[in-house]
């Protein structure tokens, strides 16, 4: 599998292909967050690092790598990307001009009850979001896509223009 950019949407609903308008909105909030903290690190470390080296320490708190492959065959691509703890209402992705973007935001609530009937709670948010040149055009109103034991397979009709379309995800 190779490794694929991934980074932190905004909102999530359900896997289908979204208008790619809303998925770039995404990527974009992405970014205003990654330069958010890139400035609190200039401000805590003024005289340490370049402005490059706080970008990607900021940037590396945010993004995490996506496993993904890519099968061609004849009338087909077939997409595998390693989603584990996600699930298909997390997902969203979408096909435009050739390109693939997948996007997931899932979070954990976790609550624990402690002596004195306290109550503790907290929580974790995972998001990821990669985009992938496909190598050939695809037709989404014929394609599938499942999400079976933490990862996302899409199945993506080859066709000689683009569509973008919704499609249900169905567990398998």
């Amino acid at each position: 599998m190779s490794t694929a950019l991934a980074t932190r949407p905004v909102t999530i609903d359900s896997i289908f292909f979204s208008p790619p308008a809303v998925v770039l909105d995404q990527m974009e909030a992405i970014e205003n967050e990654i330069a958010r903290s890139v400035f609190g690190y200039s401000l805590q470390w003024a005289n340490r690092g370049t402005p490059l080296d706080n970008w990607l320490r900021a940037e590396s708190n945010f993004l995490k790598p996506v496993q993904v492959s890519i099968d061609e065959q004849s009338d087909r691509l077939t997409v595998k990307a390693d989603m584990p703890g996600f699930s298909p209402e997390e997902i969203k992705v979408s096909v435009e001009d050739g390109i693939l973007r997948i996007c997931g935001k899932s979070e954990q609530k976790k609550e624990e009850k402690t002596a004195g009937n306290e109550t503790k709670a907290s929580s974790s948010e995972r998001k990821i979001c990669c985009k992938i040149a496909l190598p050939a055009k695809v037709e989404t109103k014929r394609a599938s896509a499942s999400l079976a034991k933490g990862v996302l397979t899409l199945n993506l009709p080859k066709t000689q223009t683009s569509s973008t379309s919704q499609i249900e995800v169905k567990a398998a």
